[in-house]
């Protein structure tokens, strides 16, 4: 069978029904209480949470997870960074590699960008530095941890071993609260006079929560601010943002967020910048992308007609609750969302898009009660056939 894409009127190459049609598969990547890895008394992990996934240009493919120790208060609980290695796009997984402990003290949230050039991996995390077990009484929640300093680490042989963490607060500016890194991946700019820049889409909670992005010019070496994104009217707040970029250079910043109008959903924010992610176009309602509150992912891949053109995609659990992870397809850089499909069923939380080396779309999810992460592939033909867009679960 040969057909045509026909969104927005625009005719596709054909592709074939084989390829169309082969089925996703799934893997596991970390499972709480298997894994050969061990946090604070010696214990297993109750919670592998967060997951970052960097490609690298020999085809790795990393996944860097926080470690939690069971706690009732998870997101404050004593975690540290870990990572596994595939050498398959996949489908087996080398034994975990400890990055960075801080004992008792909790790491998150955390982001990871690559920078192609030098071959090296940087990981910005935040790190609430009280004793997870004996939380101060002046701790009220996000906007009361006023206990915060802000690290990176580094890999350069590809996620193999880590450098010793590097305290990067005074360039951060954080005045001692939660940095938000998005919890998921940064990119490295591609296009335009900014080429090469590495940016991780972020904010804090100082007196209020604000979204902007992180940057570096100069390979991880030091890190800036860029301006706060604006907003108008009754924004509740927006944040765990993620950032891809178009073919002209333009960044997009996509968040979730709680909107007053959200019509019983959460929907999320978007925001534009033409100047390598400085400065921001106001924060709107992205109303098409129909959510749960939850952290999602957004990625940039190549239209299958190989112009200039590219295709965004989104992934979202659209609920109830943490469940029925869908991806959504943007042909014209985010403005609109006119395809969707169901990937997930069961339980999915923060997720993780990510182009695998050989060229099929993987996507990386919390599932377990928020204890595992897995892997589904599929390839993009796939995921633009079959349109199966539903209003209701």
């Amino acid at each position: 069978m040969i057909f045509f894409l026909t969104f927005l009127g625009i005719p596709c190459n054909p592709v074939s029904n084989k390829s169309t049609m082969t089925p996703p598969k799934y893997f596991n990547v970390f499972i709480a209480g298997k894994e050969n890895a061990f946090g604070e008394n010696n214990e297993k992990y109750a919670q592998f949470r967060e997951q970052n996934v960097v490609v690298t240009h020999s085809g790795k493919v990393i996944v860097i997870v926080q470690g939690r120790n069971a706690s009732k208060w998870s997101d404050r609980s004593g975690q540290d960074l870990w990572c596994k290695i595939s050498d398959d796009n996949g489908e087996h997984w080398r034994k975990p590699v400890r990055m960075a402990t801080h004992g008792k003290k909790s790491i998150v949230p955390n982001a990871a960008v690559y920078d192609k050039q030098t071959n090296q991996i940087f990981v910005l995390y935040n790190l609430f530095t009280w004793d997870y077990t004996n939380v101060p009484d002046d701790v009220k929640g996000e906007l009361g941890d006023h206990y915060c300093k802000q690290y990176i680490i580094s890999s350069g042989d590809e996620g193999r071993t880590w450098s010793e963490p590097r305290e990067i607060s005074d360039m951060i500016k954080t005045n001692g609260s939660v940095m938000v890194v998005g919890s998921g991946e940064g990119i490295q700019l591609e296009y335009g006079a900014n080429k090469g820049r590495l940016i991780i889409a972020g904010g804090d909670f100082y007196k209020g929560k604000k979204v902007l992005c992180f940057y570096s010019d100069d390979h991880g070496k030091t890190w800036m601010r860029s301006k706060t994104v604006p907003w108008k009217g009754e924004m509740s707040w927006a944040s765990e943002s993620k950032v891809a970029e178009l073919p002209d250079g333009t960044l997009i910043l996509n968040s979730r967020t709680f909107v007053s109008n959200g019509n019983s959903q959460r929907l999320r924010t978007r925001t534009f910048s033409d100047d390598g992610g400085i400065s921001w176009s106001t924060l709107e309602n992205d109303t098409a992308l129909k959510t749960v509150s939850c952290n999602g992912s957004l990625i940039c891949v190549k239209h299958p007609e190989g112009t200039d053109r590219a295709i965004l995609l989104c992934s979202v659990p659209v609920g109830p609750g943490r469940t029925h992870g869908t991806v959504y397809v943007s042909f014209d850089g985010g403005k609109t969302w006119p395809h969707q499909k169901l990937i997930v069923e069961a339980e999915f939380a923060y997720s993780s898009l990510a182009e695998l080396p050989d060229k099929t779309i993987g996507l990386f999810y919390e599932t377990n009660s928020h204890k595992d992460i897995k892997l589904v592939k599929f390839t993009l033909d796939w995921l633009l056939t079959n349109n199966n867009i539903r209003s209701e679960f």
